[in-house]
């Protein structure tokens, strides 16, 4: 059934309107034979471009494989540079090298292998905030992300950084299954609306319970990065 939310929320510095068209650069060397004439085959090259993914093996993506938490971390983390050595994030010098707490990260959740290629990305994705447990004292990094996770965590991404909004605003969602919303994902999903970083469907559904493939994940956060870096 169709409902509509309008929801209005205090936010303060800088702001981009919904609707906004993101065009990254990337390099077209790639040579995947899995995504030719996909729907996001220029969004994968941008964030294979920018470091953010790489593919499964030399000549495959496998865009249309599920997302889970550990690639999300993963692809923020390389993003913010926080794992790379030029110890950039989001675009600036950082003053010191970030060191990621690998104890905590291990004392915290049960399920984490401190030796895992996404260990030092989660460590930074919890410290900041962006990323929770499940509930129960693990990570869940084989868990796969579902669209309302992803846009609580991207609202989160922006939040750690500082990019909110500069005055009161208000978004009218109009989307026919917000029925299926969970309460807890309402803000994170308004906020991704009002600035365009995630949409709903062509037949007006957000599909919040929806499982993320690594396709819609190269593509939602090349917009993120255009966002951050705007």
């Amino acid at each position: 059934r169709l409902m509509s939310v309008m929801l209005t929320l205090v936010m303060i510095a800088g702001m981009m309107p919904a609707g906004v068209s993101f065009a990254g650069s990337y390099d077209d060397t790639y040579s995947f034979s899995d995504i030719s004439g996909h729907w996001a085959r220029y969004d994968i090259l941008d964030a294979v471009d920018r470091g953010m993914f790489s593919g499964v093996s030399e000549s495959r993506f496998a865009p249309n494989r599920p997302m889970t938490r550990a690639m999300f971390v993963q692809a923020l983390a390389a993003m913010a540079g926080v794992t790379d050595s030029e110890c950039m994030v989001w675009g600036t010098q950082a003053d010191e090298p970030y060191e990621p707490d690998l104890n905590m990260l291990s004392e915290t959740f049960s399920d984490i292998d401190v030796d895992a290629p996404y260990a030092e990305a989660a460590a930074w994705a919890v410290d900041k905030g962006i990323v929770n447990g499940m509930g129960d004292g693990t990570f869940g990094p084989s868990v796969i992300i579902d669209r309302q996770t992803m846009a609580v965590m991207m609202h989160r991404t922006t939040d750690a950084l500082g990019i909110e909004l500069n005055e009161d605003w208000s978004v009218m969602m109009d989307y026919n299954d917000l029925d299926q919303v969970s309460d807890w994902a309402i803000e994170g999903i308004a906020y991704c609306t009002m600035t365009g970083l995630m949409r709903g469907d062509h037949d007006g559904d957000f599909a919040p319970n929806r499982m993320l493939t690594r396709a819609e994940g190269a593509a939602v956060l090349v917009r993120l990065a255009e966002y951050v870096n705007r």
